[in-house]
């Protein structure tokens, strides 16, 4: 495998964009703003996130998705659940056929509550596989170099090992899974806890409340923002 496109120039998006260049992948990264794709080719660096993490020189941006995904090999979604829908759609008549889909974008779709892979296949059709990456990682971490583990989850069991052996390094270890479901539902909740986390910290709450949030989880949540609402 060589060529990878990524779509979404946010944090996440940078960082698999510079991990898998790493690796020794073309990488395509896709910025819905020209004029911030424009930016990062010349700075070689993301200005808004990231900005001190260099591009590798295989890293490519670019604002045209025609020519971040036309050629590739594997693609990667990294943007944000509420644009996912729109920008797939526009994806889809320039894809391979059969080209594996990496969705790295947490949440659910609001009104259809679709979760991402499930709006994947939807969007581009259930010839292409399709992959959930998640886990506990922080995108400058992954970017700069830190061990970090993560789950990679499919119905596919090629489509994990693809994954796999594309994504791992010295520092970035992928656990594979055919639970799907279970990762990315525990990946969309795990920001609700995150927010509510840092209600409780701004309220003056102390370690027994966030341990109760993460164990507990929404209920424990909707305790702590209904107080906070008061």
């Amino acid at each position: 495998m060589k060529q990878v496109a990524v779509l979404g120039a946010g944090s996440f998006g940078t960082a698999l964009s510079v991990h898998l260049a790493r690796l020794g992948h073309d990488v395509r990264v896709w910025a819905r703003d020209p004029g911030l794709a424009r930016e990062m080719a010349t700075r070689r660096a993301n200005p808004i996130y990231l900005p001190d993490l260099t591009f590798p020189p295989a890293v490519q941006p670019t604002s045209d998705l025609g020519i971040a995904v036309s050629d590739a090999d594997l693609i990667v979604n990294a943007v944000p659940s509420h644009g996912t829908r729109e920008v797939l759609t526009r994806v889809r008549p320039h894809l391979r056929p059969h080209v594996t889909i990496v969705s790295a974008t947490k949440g659910l779709e609001e009104g259809t509550l679709l979760r991402m892979s499930e709006l994947v296949t939807a969007t581009v059709g259930a010839a292409h596989p399709v992959a959930a990456l998640s886990g506990p990682s922080f995108a400058a971490e992954v970017g700069r170099g830190m061990p970090t583990a993560v789950v990679v989850a499919s119905l596919d069991d090629d489509a994990v090992s693809l994954v796999q052996s594309e994504f791992r390094s010295s520092y970035l270890r992928l656990y594979g899974s055919n639970d799907v479901v279970g990762v990315e539902l525990g990946g969309a909740l795990k920001n609700v806890i995150a927010i509510a986390a840092g209600v409780s910290d701004g309220l003056g709450y102390g370690s027994n409340t966030r341990v109760a949030l993460m164990t507990r989880g929404p209920p424990s949540a909707a305790y702590v923002t209904s107080n906070f609402s008061r």
